[in-house]
């Protein structure tokens, strides 16, 4: 891809992105320590990463205590399931 098309506007759905850097989900084991929520460090994280009209899919997440393949990473569950 030549540089002028990577630095090009894209249409995603109805976002309009000023470039097509787009940076993928990570998993960067840094929940809240005795939980499994995400915490201020994780904003700042995103914050420094980010770019006007850029994309950033935000954290990887495990779906279930079952499925938790590191520690200190973020879950998208209850207690309830």
């Amino acid at each position: 891809m030549s540089r002028s098309k990577l630095f090009s506007p894209l249409t995603v759905g109805r976002y309009q992105l000023n470039h097509r850097v787009i940076m993928a989900p990570l998993t960067r084991m840094r929940a809240e320590e005795g939980t499994i929520a995400a915490h201020a460090l994780n904003v700042e994280h995103y914050k420094q990463r980010a770019s006007d009209g850029g994309l950033i899919i935000a954290e990887a997440s495990q779906v279930s205590e079952a499925g938790q393949g590191y520690p200190a990473g973020a879950m998208l569950r209850t207690l309830f399931i």
